[in-house]
């Protein structure tokens, strides 16, 4: 960010800040600091309020969602992850991440709306798997757990499988650590043990 301060507002600074302050967000939540995301949003939106509508602007809106669901405000999670639908389907850019529908997931959950936090999350596992990351498809399986109780210990199995030697370890830690409680909660402590402790190690 501190590099392209001076730069005028065209599409490729904008681009660059907007990226910038997406990743920022998100690994400001990741460390349970809302504050600090809400401050780097702000300061966006301060700086670029007249910046070209482009692609990383609507990413923005999964570090918005995100935020919202962190300050427990679950109907501003909702009204912006419409936006991020909306602003998505507008682009006809339809990918796998940054998600709408794991943000809009996310968001019926919180809201108490099972089943259509059920349709979304195997919505995002088929255009997971149509695009083919694996870092993509674990992370739906991953979601697809949260929303089907009687398949979790088997859909969360299946998403650390996809993860291993996958780039993104963030996300497979997140498997393993899920798949661990879930095997707790299920009675199963000894099986638990290895994947908490491989969560914890990576």
């Amino acid at each position: 960010l501190a590099a392209v301060a001076p730069e005028p507002l065209g599409p490729h600074v904008t681009a660059i800040r907007a990226t910038a302050v997406h990743v920022s967000v998100l690994a400001a939540l990741e460390r349970g600091n809302p504050d600090a995301a809400t401050d780097l949003l702000d300061g966006f939106d301060l700086r670029c309020a007249d910046a070209p509508r482009i692609i990383p602007i609507t990413w923005l809106r999964e570090a918005r969602t995100l935020l919202a669901l962190a300050r427990d405000e679950p109907k501003r999670a909702y009204r912006e992850a419409q936006a991020f639908r909306d602003e998505v389907l507008t682009t006809h850019l339809d990918a796998p991440s940054p998600s709408w529908r794991t943000a809009a997931a996310e968001t019926a959950l919180r809201l108490g709306e099972q089943d259509e936090a059920r349709v979304l999350a195997e919505e995002q596992l088929a255009l997971a798997q149509r695009w083919g990351a694996a870092s993509d498809v674990g992370a739906a399986l991953r979601l697809c757990a949260r929303v089907d109780a009687e398949r979790r210990l088997e859909l969360l199995a299946e998403a650390v499988s996809v993860l291993e030697g996958a780039p993104a370890q963030l996300e497979h830690a997140r498997a393993l650590v899920d798949l661990g409680e879930a095997l707790r909660v299920a009675r199963r402590r000894k099986d638990a043990h290895d994947p908490l402790r491989r969560g914890a190690d990576i």
